[in-house]
């Protein structure tokens, strides 16, 4: 993710000018995290305080550690065997 960079896009009736864009991580470096991964039928999800949906946690994930996980590379990884009907959905959110 990149921190202040400028990016621009035309002005609808005009089209030779450009406005300017600011982009910033909404996380600081280093902040500690809480991973949640959920699955569910429901196409819009917010039964965050059902455990039953819950497929996977990981705690304290610290942004920008490029060197965590059990690889030093910064990934997890998660398997597991789940029964899934016809439509499933799954749902990533932090600190929820």
């Amino acid at each position: 993710m990149v921190i202040s960079t400028e990016v621009g896009y035309p002005v609808k009736h005009y089209p030779h000018r450009m406005v300017q864009l600011y982009m910033t991580n909404v996380v600081c470096l280093h902040t500690l995290q809480d991973m949640y991964v959920f699955i569910s039928e429901k196409e819009y999800f917010s039964e965050f305080s059902n455990k039953s949906s819950l497929f996977w946690l990981e705690e304290e994930l610290q942004y920008g550690d490029w060197l965590a996980g059990p690889s030093g590379d910064g990934s997890f990884s998660k398997s597991g065997q789940v029964e899934l009907s016809e439509v499933s959905f799954g749902f990533l959110c932090f600190n929820c």
